[in-house]
């Protein structure tokens, strides 16, 4: 786990490659790694099974998540049988319909940030015990340091491209004045950081008292 602290992993190959190192340590017949996102208020769930991290993200609200409670509470949440508890009932019903019997979730939390959290499970009831909770907490630091290093690299590679783009944008204003072929260049530019389908400029004309409307349209694709 160590390892991956120092190495350039984006995040799905970074989860890719914890979960099939945490196999060799615990019971983890599946993996998740939830991630807060503070502005719409959810754990962003990404599962591993079979080797394989599942391309979709699921979303739930933080008080109907058992990792938001993780995340919430700063604390490790074992439930020794899935089938016994009644608490966030939809998300232990779906890790039951995947054959998983125990799950346990840790905080993933650096001297810095409250990231996520850290999901295992069992196809076996009561997997976590006394030994694994010594060491899975642990397991569960070096993780959120990796994580956090790819987050911040992920975010120093966007400040990067949007630098680009505005210089691009800054040396079209330069070297082009016609407005017919401008906008639509700078439109591009702007496209490859913010997805859009439409956009428009409208330009007042003294003279005619009215705007002149220079628009694009994307494909969707």
């Amino acid at each position: 786990m160590a390892d991956l602290v120092v190495h350039h992993h984006n995040l799905p190959e970074l989860y890719a490659a914890m979960a099939g190192r945490l196999r060799q340590v615990a019971a983890a017949d599946a993996a998740h790694f939830a991630l807060y996102d503070p502005v719409k208020n959810v754990m962003r769930d990404y599962f591993w099974e079979k080797s394989a991290l599942s391309a979709a993200e699921a979303e739930r609200l933080v008080e109907d998540s058992p990792s938001g409670w993780a995340w919430q509470n700063q604390q490790s949440l074992v439930i020794p049988d899935l089938a016994a508890d009644t608490r966030f009932l939809p998300v232990l019903t779906m890790l039951r319909e995947k054959g998983l019997r125990s799950y346990c979730w840790l905080p993933l939390t650096t001297a810095e940030k409250r990231l996520g959290a850290l999901g295992l499970g069992s196809s076996q009831t009561n997997a976590y015990g006394e030994k694994d909770m010594r060491l899975l907490p642990r397991v569960a630091k070096l993780v959120a340091v990796a994580v956090e290093n790819a987050l911040t690299r992920e975010a120093l590679v966007r400040e990067k491209e949007r630098l680009h783009m505005l210089l691009e944008v800054n040396n079209t204003l330069v070297t082009n004045r016609d407005l017919q072929k401008l906008f639509p260049v700078i439109f591009g530019f702007i496209r490859r950081m913010i997805r859009y389908d439409y956009a428009s400029v409208a330009v007042y004309d003294e003279a005619a008292h009215s705007f002149v409307f220079l628009s694009a349209r994307f494909s969707s694709d």
